[in-house]
């Protein structure tokens, strides 16, 4: 029985500071998440120090109220680190991409003034 409770402990602990990570990230307290999921601060404070484990419902609650996938509560540290690496190039990716039609835009429109110059000489 010692393995059992050790991993369920393990989960705990990792389910606990995935449901920390992500109501920061929302800019979150207890008591705004525990209101969003129609639950008491005190419950949510459970989970959060790990007294509670959670139910598939309160997954699915946590997931609503706090805008994400319902594994991303089961990610490990390193998995967090390379999903943030991922991210973080997908926001790079993004931003070159609208630099560049910016870039495009103000290309195309110095262009069409000389041309407009051009005509009125």
């Amino acid at each position: 029985m010692g393995k059992v409770k050790e991993n369920e402990n393990a989960m705990r602990e990792i389910i606990a500071t995935n449901i920390i990570r992500l109501r920061k990230a929302a800019d979150l307290s207890q008591l705004s998440l525990a209101k969003l999921m129609g639950l008491t601060h005190n419950f949510v404070n459970d989970i959060e120090n790990r007294k509670k484990g959670v139910s598939l419902e309160t997954i699915g609650k946590l997931s609503k109220a706090l805008g994400v996938e319902p594994y991303q509560f089961f990610l490990t540290p390193a998995q967090w680190a390379s999903s943030e690496k991922y991210r973080i190039i997908g926001v790079i990716e993004t931003l070159n991409k609208n630099v560049n039609r910016l870039f495009e835009y103000c290309i195309k429109d110095l262009s069409e003034s000389k041309d407009g110059d051009k005509t009125t000489d």
